[in-house]
């Protein structure tokens, strides 16, 4: 028989353990957010690049650095609100390894394939104008 005291402390290990999928959920929200943001940063550089630059402000090196911080802090504030441009939702949804296909509905879609690959090698071997029927 087991220890009650070993299953005891067992189960409180593993209760103190955190849970593996909230973890990577949360690496994945933060890598999905990170994405966001550059994104956003890059399409604020090339938004700015297509406005005409003023002859009295704009030419300078400590301007173009400060455009480029304050874009890359705009592009992180826009990543980090509830919704954002939605890249973010779209990007988790799309990576979430629970939409992901088990190997069982892998084999029978392989299986299903082979099934049709046969099936279409049998009819190509039909002489033209030939209709294959059930019985046959």
């Amino acid at each position: 028989m087991s220890d009650p005291t070993k299953l005891h402390t067992l189960y409180a290990v593993q209760n103190r353990l955190p849970n593996r999928k909230a973890i990577e959920d949360k690496k994945l929200k933060q890598s999905a957010s990170d994405f966001e943001a550059l994104f956003v940063q890059q399409m604020l550089k090339v938004m700015r690049q297509t406005v005409p630059q003023n002859s009295l402000f704009g030419k300078g090196h400590g301007e173009k650095l400060f455009r480029e911080m304050l874009d890359a802090e705009y592009a992180k504030t826009i990543s980090q609100r509830p919704n954002g441009l939605g890249i973010k939702e779209s990007l988790m949804k799309q990576m979430d390894r629970s939409d992901r296909i088990t190997p069982s509905q892998m084999n029978a879609g392989i299986k299903k394939a082979q099934a049709d690959n046969n099936s279409l090698k049998s009819a190509a071997n039909l002489p033209i104008g030939t209709v294959k029927t059930p019985s046959q």
